[in-house]
């Protein structure tokens, strides 16, 4: 059921754009080709209905149209899915090296030039010869991939519409079979009575176009409009209200519906009702039978002109006006082939037959022109757009050279740029051409790959290229090229990129034949090919983290992170030991030695602390290293001498429940044999108050205490408590107890002392 789906999907598309071509050039040639050709324009349509996929050709219009042709890629698109080729943790590859960038490009901004890179806010790493870092030359390519939409998975989305679509097509077909049954039914009654005067024009009729055929007339009130009924048993239908027509009118009428016999409009009309039911869900198509109808009545108006004398045209029109003056449009049913179908067409026809005589003195060049625009229009349109066609074994050569060879390249050509490697290098490609001469071949196509790790728990794109125009070129003799991974059929030979900048356009068109380049320039100053190629990338990158079997964020744009202040972040960076932890305040994640490592770094705006620390996929601590802004100059301190606000923050270091008085400790850091306490004060009693603290007591040791603040009611500061004599952060553990002096504001004589215990 699904194929059918597929096919009939295609054909509805590539008869949507075929219809809207064949009403944009009769509305060019309007009044400049002959009727019957202008109709005929619209055969071509119901064969790309019937017949979507036509054989492939270079002067196919549907070249520059951008639908996909591939009848396979049509009928597959409810099932493929990207086959899983994601680089497993043991394929690693020993090259971690990365250099530094300041800016971050967005990866989905157009630039001007060729390459554009995206790395997550400036996301520098420095050398580590021990990092084996996964993916360096994973392919997880597949350009037909198809994902999930909207929580639905495609083949289930799929099976739905095609179960919607047929019972629509069996509801249309039940419907017009009941109708036309009891319209035969009626007909048949009506057959009994014959009308000798009728039977009469019709046999001159008939004689006049040399038609044997037994046709009837049957008068039949059913039916508003003359009309020609059946296909095998072919009548003639005519109103009662008509039958009193002069002999001249009549013979009007019977030749028009004769002609359409003799046109065989009554196979097409049945045809055009198939179509109608099959794509019943395309208003386009209806609108398009319809015009093609409305051409049909006028192109067999002119047949019938040609039977006639030319001081007889205007006696047809008239003709045709007594017809539509006695029709009520709206109150009858129609089947068959109506000689009136709107008021609206019957005017056009009238103001045809009129011109009829001025017409007929360029007969022989609307013909010349009719013939010429019907086999062009069926050069172009019955026929498909030229594939590219190229096999997997191509395809995954493609992807390990654009991984292999022009990813280092590009960095090389770069080396202001970002290049580290990532967890998992995937890429992209859109084929614009392929030439083929002895064993080489020649791939013209665009580019673009990335690198992903995670970042914050976000698996984000930290390094990219895109809209990249290559020429790669391989041979089938493997004495002549390199040996490509896992392909014993192609073998590398050249790869060549085009220049960036000023230079671009010109360098695609001494790179590219002229089709190939102008293909790439229009994917290059548009948004919507470079986003595919981004789509297609995350794509991978999606599927490979659902194959660890993790559920974060998969994301090729820009990810706002919390940024560590400029003074401390210029001289990040000339420190070589922390050269993979992340320029931001969060973690990155990189494999080493086949294992996860979580790299992460804190810092502190109010301390002016640095913080890195590593941590394997179990928590446990593999390294800590601090650092402390002084003066814009880095000076390492003991990781034991500092508690980083994130682990300490909200823990109540005093609190004084009679004075309703909170001292908060944020962070604490040891300078100089000192613990500095980086606290908020907070004053929730009714009184302004001076509190101050002499000394404390850490188990058995006195420490002497700087602690001295005032504040008023209500009000809160932040506020540095110094306890003196303490090397290290365990010397602040366990139980303390000290007497802190509280002070009346507002009444001076009012002093209290109170002594506290607290355990840090």
């Amino acid at each position: 059921m699904e194929n059918i789906w597929g096919y009939i999907v295609g054909a509805t598309v590539f008869g949507s754009a075929t219809g809207l071509i064949i009403l944009l050039i009769k509305t060019l040639l309007k009044n400049k080709i002959n009727k019957r050709y202008a109709y005929l324009l619209w055969i071509i349509l119901v064969i790309k209905l019937i017949i979507p996929f036509g054989p492939e050709s270079n002067i196919s219009l549907f070249n520059s149209i951008p639908i996909n042709s591939n009848m396979e890629n049509i009928l597959s698109s409810n099932r493929g899915q990207l086959e899983n080729n994601s680089t497993k943790l043991d394929d690693t590859n020993s090259n971690s090296n990365a250099s530094q960038t300041n800016d971050y490009i967005e990866a989905d901004n157009k630039t001007n030039g060729v390459n554009s890179t995206a790395s997550t806010s400036k996301d520098n790493y420095s050398n580590n010869e021990d990092n084996e870092n996964v993916g360096q030359n994973s392919q997880v390519i597949n350009n037909t991939a198809s994902r999930p939409i909207l929580g639905i998975n495609k083949d289930k989305l799929s099976t739905i519409l095609s179960f919607v679509w047929l019972f629509g097509f069996i509801f249309a077909i039940i419907g017009h079979m009941v109708i036309y049954i009891y319209f035969i039914k009626d007909l048949k009654k009506s057959s009994i009575l014959k009308y000798e005067r009728l039977e009469k024009i019709l046999k001159n009729c008939k004689s006049q176009l040399n038609i044997n055929k037994n046709i009837q007339v049957i008068v039949h009130d059913t039916i508003s409009s003359p009309s020609l009924v059946g296909m095998f048993k072919v009548n003639i239908i005519l109103p009662r209200h008509l039958i009193n027509l002069s002999e001249e009118e009549l013979t009007h009428i019977f030749l028009h519906e004769l002609c359409h016999y003799k046109n065989k409009d009554n196979y097409i009309d049945n045809l055009l009702g198939v179509l109608q039911f099959v794509h019943w869900f395309n208003p386009l198509i209806h609108y398009y039978f319809k015009k093609m109808r409305n051409d049909m009545e006028i192109a067999c108006d002119e047949r019938v002109l040609n039977l006639l004398n030319e001081d007889e045209h205007n006696k047809y029109g008239i003709t045709m006006l007594n017809v539509l003056e006695k029709i009520n449009f709206t109150s009858k049913m129609r089947v068959g082939l109506n000689m009136a179908n709107d008021k609206k067409t019957m005017r056009e026809r009238v103001e045809l037959i009129k011109n009829s005589k001025n017409l007929s003195k360029k007969k022989k060049i609307f013909t010349v022109t009719g013939i010429i625009c019907l086999l062009v229009m069926s050069g172009v349109l019955l026929t498909n757009a030229k594939i590219i066609k190229v096999d997997d074994d191509l395809d995954n050569a493609i992807s390990n050279v654009i991984l292999e060879e022009y990813r280092p390249k590009h960095e090389k050509n770069y080396p202001g740029i970002y290049s580290g490697d990532g967890e998992l290098s995937v890429e992209a490609h859109k084929i614009l051409g392929k030439s083929t001469k002895n064993d080489k071949i020649e791939i013209y196509l665009i580019a673009t790959y990335g690198d992903y790790e995670f970042q914050n728990n976000i698996f984000n794109l930290v390094h990219a290229s895109s809209q990249a125009p290559l020429k790669i070129t391989f041979t089938t003799n493997q004495e002549e090229g390199s040996k490509l991974k896992d392909n014993n059929k192609y073998y590398f030979v050249d790869m060549k990129m085009v220049s960036d900048g000023a230079n671009l356009e010109k360098s695609i068109k001494d790179m590219f034949p002229r089709k190939e380049a102008n293909k790439a320039l229009d994917i290059i100053n548009g948004s919507k090919g470079s986003e595919k190629l981004f789509e297609e990338i995350n794509q991978d990158a999606t599927q490979y983290v659902e194959s660890l079997g993790r559920k974060s964020k998969v994301t090729y744009h820009h990810v706002k992170k919390e940024n560590i202040d400029e003074s401390a972040f210029d001289n990040i960076w000339k420190l070589k030991e922390v050269g993979t932890y992340p320029d931001y305040i969060g973690t990155r994640e990189v494999i080493e030695n086949k294992k996860r490592y979580i790299y992460k770094t804190d810092y502190s705006k109010t301390t002016k602390v640095l913080l890195f620390t590593k941590t394997d996929e179990n928590g446990d601590k593999v390294e800590e290293i601090s650092y402390e802004i002084n003066n814009n100059k880095m000076q390492k301190i003991d990781s034991d001498k500092y508690v980083s606000y994130k682990e300490f923050s909200g823990r109540s270091f005093l609190y004084i429940d009679e004075a309703k008085t909170t001292f908060t400790a944020e962070e604490i850091k040891i300078v100089n044999n000192e613990a500095k306490v980086y606290v908020s004060v907070e004053n929730e009693s009714d009184k302004d108050l001076h509190l101050s603290m002499k000394n404390v007591t850490i188990g058995e040791n006195t420490k002497n205490v700087d602690a001295e603040v005032t504040i008023g009611r209500g009000e809160s500061q932040n506020n540095i408590l110094t306890i003196k004599g303490i090397s290290k952060i365990s010397d602040l553990h366990g139980l303390n107890t000290g007497t802190i002096l509280i002070r009346n504001m507002n009444n001076t004589d009012d002093v209290e002392k109170i002594d506290y215990i607290n355990k840090l």
